[in-house]
């Protein structure tokens, strides 16, 4: 039987990273820069292996968020400021498809970003540079990896 599932506005709180799974990022060598934690992300709906997962995340001005890769295709859509993907400048209303296993990287601009991201399924992964140049040097980028 079908499901409607209402996020309403007034019950969902804004957080800040999540101090666990920083950490663990950090055991592998990952590093954030002060401004990348200092965003600020909003669930609407969870996901599951099933499920889509959608969220919403804030960036203060000039932020760089390094370069990386997920497991599943996600779309962004900003919703307020802008980010920056190389020479393009997606301002409010703009939205990218990104390709799982497909590395990237962003910054935004002098008024941050407000965005909402959609993937098909939460556990989408993330995968460092270095993580993700070393995986494609030993094995197939569609081959099963992290889901941290």
């Amino acid at each position: 039987m079908g499901t409607v599932r209402v996020a309403d506005d007034h019950d969902l709180r804004w957080r800040g990273s999540d101090q666990a799974r920083t950490e663990a990022l950090l055991a592998r060598g990952i590093a954030f820069t002060a401004e990348e934690l200092a965003g600020k992300t909003r669930e609407h709906h969870a996901g599951s292996a099933t499920e889509p997962e959608l969220f919403e995340v804030k960036f203060g001005p000039d932020t760089v968020v390094h370069s990386h890769a997920h497991l599943c295709d996600e779309i962004i859509y900003v919703i307020a400021g802008q980010l920056i993907l190389g020479s393009r400048v997606l301002d409010p209303g703009s939205s990218v498809l990104i390709a799982g296993h497909t590395l990237y990287s962003f910054r935004t601009g002098p008024d941050g970003v407000h965005f909402v991201n959609f993937r098909p399924r939460n556990g989408a992964g993330y995968l460092s540079k270095d993580e993700f140049m070393a995986q494609r040097g030993s094995e197939s980028v569609d081959a099963p990896t992290r889901a941290d």
